[in-house]
Parts: C-alpha cells; sequence; structure tokens
C-alpha cells in the first residue's frame, strides 16, 4: 500500500517541474490565428492607452495655467486691496 502511494506520487508533476507534453498541452489550444488576434488587440489597447495619456496631458498643461492665471489675479486682488488699505484708513 505504501508502495502504491510512492508511485502515485512519482508519476504526478509537481509545480515547476511540468512535464514537456504539460507545456504542450497549455499553448496547444490558441492557434498562430489566436496569437495575431491577442496581438491585435494589445495593439490597439496600447494606442488607446497612448491617446489617454496625450488627452491627460493636455488637461494638465491647461490646469497649470488656469493655476498661475489665478494666482496673478489673487495677486492683483491683494494688491489692490492693500493699495486700498493704505489710501483710506478706518478710523
Amino acid at each position: 500500500m505504501a508502495e502504491d502511494d510512492v508511485m502515485e506520487q512519482s508519476t504526478e508533476p509537481t509545480e515547476g517541474n511540468e512535464s514537456p507534453d504539460d507545456k504542450e498541452d497549455e499553448h496547444g489550444d490558441m492557434d498562430d490565428d489566436d496569437f495575431a488576434v491577442l496581438n491585435l488587440q494589445l495593439d490597439e489597447l496600447s494606442s488607446a492607452l497612448d491617446a489617454l495619456e496625450q488627452k491627460n496631458d493636455h488637461i494638465h498643461a491647461q490646469l497649470m495655467k488656469l493655476l498661475e492665471s489665478n494666482r496673478e489675479t489673487r495677486q492683483l486682488f491683494q494688491t489692490n486691496l492693500t493699495d486700498e488699505q493704505k489710501s483710506d484708513p478706518q478710523i
């Protein structure tokens, strides 16, 4: 009975110790056409991600311009407020 257990264990491939036949079975389900379709889908996904990245960069640049404009406007208002307070002191 113990010999049967040893025999069963030795015939089963272990993790990282797969037989060459097992590797062929894993990739045997996909033929060249499947790989070509998958490659095309990956290319399309890559193109879509590139387009999103470009849009993101454009939005970021616009946001930076808006922030700079807001800083300048805030400084101008602050300067005007300070000038008004100096010229018209409250009693």
